[in-house]
């Protein structure tokens, strides 16, 4: 659900206590334990289980995303896809291995579907692509500053 109260977080994570009544509001529980009648096109179904790529997920919607996202950078998996498209978050803190060059191998020579989520991945399909296609090949990195565009 998403968050009125003005906190941090963008969305709240709420579990359904009673059914839908004629004005079309359903009754909430917070993690506080607050019950809350709100509207049901104001709730959003959330996955159980985290994605490597967030077209994986079973349900979508912005909330969905967000929790994915969060939930992967709590599990240290700083990077995430959405089809072809790599979305990193910076962990702020060193990552053991992220960068190393075992790490690097682990995506020579094979899809990114094969492997984890990875700066090196998208490097390894930019390649192949130079390689079948002999053009150039453009990697676009973007991201608010000190998100860490200049580590990736």
């Amino acid at each position: 659900m998403r968050n009125s109260s003005g906190g941090s977080a963008p969305y709240i994570a709420v579990h359904l206590v009673g059914d839908v009544d004629a004005e079309g509001k359903v009754l909430v529980k917070d993690e506080a334990g607050t019950e809350t009648r709100v509207p049901g096109e104001e709730l959003y179904p959330m996955n159980y289980d985290q994605q490597p790529d967030c077209s994986l997920l079973f349900h979508l919607s912005e909330a969905a995303l967000l929790a994915n996202l969060l939930t992967r950078d709590g599990l240290t998996l700083p990077y995430t896809t959405t089809g072809n498209v790599l979305t990193s978050i910076n962990p702020c803190k060193p990552v053991p291995n992220l960068y190393s060059v075992g790490t690097m191998k682990q995506y020579v020579g094979r899809r990114p579907a094969a492997c984890p989520p990875h700066l090196y991945a998208v490097a390894e399909q930019s390649y192949r692509n130079l390689c079948k296609s002999a053009s150039s090949q453009a990697i676009v990195v973007s991201g608010v500053s000190g998100a860490g565009k200049t580590e990736a």
